[in-house]
């Protein structure tokens, strides 16, 4: 037996006569035997396990229970992003098969407009040559024509016999053919009060005209009867004739 064990032996020893000592006492007959408590242990048992609350889930629970929530709502924002890639390629492709028609569509217009400038390229130079040529005939046509001023202008008076009396006065020898010389001899714009309108005289023959306007410079007659003839020229002669009149003085 160790020291110890001694020591532990002679204490519980101790203990008990002393027991016996103070303990009051009583009739053998009794029967009553006395009550001996064993000693105390020399380390206090530690407490019971505190009990888990069913409802508290655990932290590998948890964990999973987060892992769960984080991945369904990685899903849910996969799927609404892999829906929102189609719907734009989808409007995409519609977009570029509009643009592709919309291409087409301008190279036509362009093609159209490329022909259009053309034709209207053609029509313009053919408009050109048209009024070219109209103001050729007119320009002819007013080479055989004069302009008398100053004639009045009285009702129901024969206005071609009245200017072919006045052409055989300075022409006799060139109006012998009588009404042949003159084709047309009318007045020019609107009949206006206080106003005497001029008188255009188209000529069946150039030699005519040509004789009449050359007497008709400085004749007394005319100038007797206050009257003047003029060439019936185009506002361009006219431009030029007084340029050419302005660089000879």
């Amino acid at each position: 037996m160790s020291a110890k064990d001694r020591r532990k032996k002679l204490r519980f020893d101790h203990d008990c006569s002393s027991a016996a000592t103070d303990s009051p006492s009583t009739d053998s007959s009794s029967g009553d035997v006395p009550i001996i408590l064993p000693p105390a242990p020399d380390t206090p048992l530690s407490g019971p396990m505190p009990k888990r609350n069913k409802g508290e889930p655990s932290l590998s629970e948890l964990q999973e229970n987060i892992i769960t929530a984080l991945t369904l709502k990685m899903n849910q924002r996969a799927d609404s992003l892999e829906q929102m890639i189609i719907t734009n390629s989808n409007t995409i492709e519609d977009l570029k098969t509009s643009l592709n028609h919309l291409y087409v569509e301008i190279q036509d217009l362009k093609n159209d407009k490329t022909k259009l400038a053309e034709k209207f390229s053609q029509q313009q130079k053919l408009l050109v040559n048209l009024e070219e040529r109209i103001t050729d005939a007119e320009r002819y046509k007013q080479r055989w024509c004069l302009r008398l001023y100053g004639l009045s202008e009285q009702p129901n008076k024969d206005l071609k016999a009245e200017v072919l009396e006045i052409c055989n006065v300075l022409a006799p020898e060139s109006c012998q053919k009588g009404f042949d010389v003159i084709d047309i001899a009318h007045r020019l714009g609107k009949l206006q009060p206080g106003r005497i309108r001029a008188v255009i005289i188209q000529f069946t023959l150039h030699s005519v005209r040509d004789a009449v306007w050359r007497n008709a410079k400085n004749n007394e007659f005319l100038k007797q009867c206050k009257l003047h003839f003029v060439e019936d020229l185009t506002k361009e002669e006219k431009d030029k004739r007084l340029l050419l009149w302005q660089e000879s003085a």
